[in-house]
């Protein structure tokens, strides 16, 4: 398993060894794949799955989709180990249906009366091709990467939020997760601009979606005020929704969930 500090391959002897440790930088590991069951995550694939998520640190992300994120890397690579068994297996079946067609063609004397050769050659090219038929569907359905490896468990978000908080431990803080949302924020409205309104408005269903989008500077990059139905930021909702009353051209979007709950947010605007 690769150290993410300095890039040294540590084998399970060299992490058991070192008591899970790095043997050249002594940086600790934050998971041991051998001690999980179905989903052997390393530090270097965790790594990984969040600058895909954080657009190379770039972006605010939640949990929800550092665990989706997660979840779909894992498919992948169940995937990609069972195409890498293919290539010893689908050559040693390719092998096999080859030697059940030659010994179609293998004559023991070539002056065998010709009835002999029919009803012979009859018996073996019904187990031939009965063969070969059997074994097709497993050979389309293994190639296409339809038959997935039964090993890969889906990580569940209290696995999740361990993981994090042993990452968070051992590495530094991650910089782009976005906390739960506060019923508390500390956000604020200059009061220079307090007098004038917006565009847009985009409403959310949950205090979450809004965190994010904010986070992401959305608002300021389209002139357009992000709320929850919830009341988040609750700090200066109020606030907002006076600058929003102010438009009568004002263009009011939802956002939500494609859910029951989530359909019923129009009514409620």
């Amino acid at each position: 398993m690769e150290c993410i500090e300095c890039g040294t391959n540590n084998r399970l002897s060299d992490r058991t060894k070192h008591q899970g440790f790095c043997k050249k930088c002594q940086h600790p590991f934050a998971f041991e794949p051998i001690s999980m069951t179905g989903t052997q995550i390393t530090d270097r694939f965790f790594a990984d799955v969040i600058n895909v998520v954080s657009s190379d640190n770039t972006v605010f992300f939640t949990s929800r989709q550092l665990l989706y994120g997660l979840n779909k890397r894992l498919k992948k690579v169940g995937i990609s180990d069972l195409r890498e068994n293919n290539r010893v297996i689908l050559p040693l079946v390719s092998v096999s249906i080859a030697f059940s067609f030659l010994s179609i063609l293998e004559l023991t004397d070539l002056h065998l009366r010709v009835y002999e050769l029919f009803y012979w050659l009859k018996g073996n090219l019904f187990l031939s091709v009965s063969f070969g038929l059997f074994l097709l569907p497993f050979i389309i359905l293994i190639r296409s990467g339809v038959v997935r490896k039964t090993s890969v468990v889906e990580v569940t978000q209290y696995q999740l939020t361990e993981w994090i908080r042993r990452w968070q431990t051992v590495n530094s803080p991650i910089a782009k997760l976005l906390p739960e949302p506060r019923k508390t924020s500390s956000a604020t409205i200059d009061p220079e601009i307090e007098a004038y309104s917006f565009d847009r408005a985009i409403i959310c269903d949950c205090a979450e979606v809004a965190q994010l989008l904010i986070a992401n500077n959305l608002h300021f990059e389209n002139n357009c005020a992000i709320l929850s139905v919830t009341g988040y930021p609750q700090s200066i909702f109020a606030t907002v929704m006076e600058m929003l009353r102010r438009n009568p051209e004002l263009s009011v979007y939802a956002l939500h969930d494609a859910s029951c709950n989530g359909v019923c947010l129009i009514h409620t605007l």
